[in-house]
Protein backbone atom coordinates (compact mmCIF):
# COMPACT_ATOMS: atom_id res chain seq x y z
CA UNK A 1 0.00 0.00 0.00
CA UNK A 2 2.95 2.36 0.62
CA UNK A 3 4.08 2.08 -3.01
CA UNK A 4 0.78 3.42 -4.44
CA UNK A 5 1.44 7.09 -3.49
CA UNK A 6 4.92 6.89 -5.05
CA UNK A 7 3.45 5.40 -8.21
CA UNK A 8 0.91 8.22 -8.39
CA UNK A 9 3.60 10.86 -7.89
CA UNK A 10 5.78 9.27 -10.57
CA UNK A 11 2.82 9.13 -12.97
CA UNK A 12 2.06 12.81 -12.36
CA UNK A 13 5.69 13.82 -13.00
CA UNK A 14 5.82 11.68 -16.13
CA UNK A 15 2.54 13.18 -17.38
CA UNK A 16 3.93 16.70 -16.91
CA UNK A 17 7.13 15.80 -18.70
CA UNK A 18 5.31 14.25 -21.66
CA UNK A 19 2.71 16.98 -21.85
CA UNK A 20 5.16 18.93 -23.97
CA UNK A 21 5.77 22.58 -24.34
CA UNK A 22 3.85 25.04 -26.45
CA UNK A 23 5.55 27.96 -28.16
CA UNK A 24 4.01 31.11 -29.57
CA UNK A 25 5.60 33.10 -32.36
CA UNK A 26 4.82 34.92 -35.60
CA UNK A 27 5.31 33.50 -39.08
CA UNK A 28 6.76 35.29 -42.10
CA UNK A 29 3.41 37.04 -42.75
CA UNK A 30 3.14 38.23 -39.16
CA UNK A 31 0.37 35.81 -38.19
CA UNK A 32 0.34 34.28 -34.73
CA UNK A 33 1.44 30.62 -34.72
CA UNK A 34 1.44 28.04 -31.93
CA UNK A 35 3.81 25.07 -32.17
CA UNK A 36 5.29 22.23 -30.12
CA UNK A 37 8.75 23.30 -31.23
CA UNK A 38 10.38 26.69 -31.24
CA UNK A 39 9.07 28.22 -34.41
CA UNK A 40 11.28 31.26 -34.75
CA UNK A 41 13.62 33.65 -33.03
CA UNK A 42 10.73 35.41 -31.30
CA UNK A 43 9.33 32.11 -29.93
CA UNK A 44 7.97 32.41 -26.41
CA UNK A 45 6.97 29.47 -24.29
CA UNK A 46 3.29 29.53 -23.32
CA UNK A 47 2.15 28.30 -19.95
CA UNK A 48 -0.97 26.18 -20.27
CA UNK A 49 -3.21 26.18 -17.23
CA UNK A 50 -5.98 23.63 -17.10
CA UNK A 51 -8.85 24.71 -14.91
CA UNK A 52 -10.06 22.06 -12.53
CA UNK A 53 -13.50 23.08 -11.26
CA UNK A 54 -14.17 22.83 -7.58
CA UNK A 55 -16.87 20.56 -6.21
CA UNK A 56 -19.01 23.66 -5.60
CA UNK A 57 -18.58 24.70 -9.28
CA UNK A 58 -19.56 21.21 -10.40
CA UNK A 59 -22.64 21.18 -8.19
CA UNK A 60 -23.66 24.66 -9.38
CA UNK A 61 -23.31 23.54 -13.00
CA UNK A 62 -25.37 20.44 -12.30
CA UNK A 63 -28.07 22.57 -10.65
CA UNK A 64 -28.16 24.89 -13.68
CA UNK A 65 -28.42 21.86 -15.96
CA UNK A 66 -31.30 20.46 -13.91
CA UNK A 67 -33.07 23.84 -14.04
CA UNK A 68 -32.52 23.97 -17.80
CA UNK A 69 -33.87 20.44 -18.21
CA UNK A 70 -36.96 21.34 -16.19
CA UNK A 71 -37.52 24.49 -18.24
CA UNK A 72 -37.06 22.53 -21.46
CA UNK A 73 -39.65 20.01 -20.27
CA UNK A 74 -42.09 22.83 -19.54
CA UNK A 75 -41.50 24.33 -22.99
CA UNK A 76 -42.08 20.95 -24.65
CA UNK A 77 -45.32 20.51 -22.68
CA UNK A 78 -46.48 23.99 -23.64
CA UNK A 79 -45.78 23.32 -27.32
CA UNK A 80 -47.66 20.03 -27.12
CA UNK A 81 -50.63 21.84 -25.63
CA UNK A 82 -50.53 24.51 -28.33
CA UNK A 83 -50.49 21.83 -31.04
CA UNK A 84 -53.39 19.99 -29.40
CA UNK A 85 -55.42 23.19 -29.06
CA UNK A 86 -54.75 24.12 -32.69
CA UNK A 87 -55.84 20.65 -33.80
CA UNK A 88 -59.11 20.98 -31.86
CA UNK A 89 -59.68 24.48 -33.25
CA UNK A 90 -59.19 23.16 -36.79
CA UNK A 91 -61.58 20.29 -36.04
CA UNK A 92 -64.21 22.74 -34.75
CA UNK A 93 -63.83 24.91 -37.85
CA UNK A 94 -64.16 21.86 -40.11
CA UNK A 95 -67.31 20.76 -38.26
CA UNK A 96 -68.80 24.24 -38.56
CA UNK A 97 -68.08 24.25 -42.32
CA UNK A 98 -69.66 20.80 -42.68
CA UNK A 99 -72.70 21.91 -40.70
CA UNK A 100 -73.10 25.00 -42.90
CA UNK A 101 -72.84 22.87 -46.05
CA UNK A 102 -75.40 20.38 -44.72
CA UNK A 103 -77.84 23.18 -43.80
CA UNK A 104 -77.39 24.79 -47.22
CA UNK A 105 -78.10 21.45 -48.90
CA UNK A 106 -81.27 20.96 -46.84
CA UNK A 107 -82.46 24.51 -47.60
CA UNK A 108 -81.81 23.98 -51.30
CA UNK A 109 -83.89 20.78 -51.27
CA UNK A 110 -86.65 22.56 -49.32
CA UNK A 111 -86.88 25.22 -52.00
CA UNK A 112 -88.04 22.53 -54.44
CA UNK A 113 -91.03 21.56 -52.31
CA UNK A 114 -94.38 22.35 -53.95
CA UNK A 115 -97.17 24.26 -52.24
CA UNK A 116 -99.30 21.22 -51.55
CA UNK A 117 -99.69 18.57 -48.88
CA UNK A 118 -96.78 16.48 -50.23
CA UNK A 119 -94.56 19.56 -50.29
CA UNK A 120 -95.51 20.45 -46.71
CA UNK A 121 -94.76 16.93 -45.55
CA UNK A 122 -91.39 17.05 -47.38
CA UNK A 123 -90.57 20.43 -45.78
CA UNK A 124 -91.38 19.03 -42.33
CA UNK A 125 -89.12 16.04 -42.97
CA UNK A 126 -86.32 18.38 -44.09
CA UNK A 127 -86.84 20.58 -41.01
CA UNK A 128 -86.50 17.50 -38.80
CA UNK A 129 -83.38 16.44 -40.75
CA UNK A 130 -81.91 19.94 -40.33
CA UNK A 131 -82.63 19.96 -36.61
CA UNK A 132 -81.08 16.52 -36.15
CA UNK A 133 -77.99 17.41 -38.21
CA UNK A 134 -77.58 20.67 -36.32
CA UNK A 135 -77.79 18.85 -32.97
CA UNK A 136 -75.26 16.22 -34.07
CA UNK A 137 -72.77 18.83 -35.29
CA UNK A 138 -73.27 20.91 -32.15
CA UNK A 139 -72.63 17.85 -29.96
CA UNK A 140 -69.38 17.13 -31.84
CA UNK A 141 -68.31 20.77 -31.62
CA UNK A 142 -69.06 20.85 -27.88
CA UNK A 143 -67.05 17.65 -27.38
CA UNK A 144 -64.10 19.14 -29.28
CA UNK A 145 -64.29 22.32 -27.16
CA UNK A 146 -64.35 20.27 -23.94
CA UNK A 147 -61.33 18.31 -25.17
CA UNK A 148 -59.54 21.56 -25.95
CA UNK A 149 -60.37 22.94 -22.47
CA UNK A 150 -58.98 19.78 -20.86
CA UNK A 151 -55.70 20.24 -22.74
CA UNK A 152 -55.49 23.89 -21.69
CA UNK A 153 -56.25 23.15 -18.04
CA UNK A 154 -53.77 20.29 -17.64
Amino acid sequence: MKTIPWILIAAAILAQATAGEIYKCKDARGRLVFSQTECGQDAAQVDIHVHQPSQADIQAAQARTAEGDQLLGEIIDARRKVRAVRAQQERIQALERQRAATMASIQRRASYANNNLAGATYRNALATEAQTANQQYQAEIDAARRSMDQVVNQ
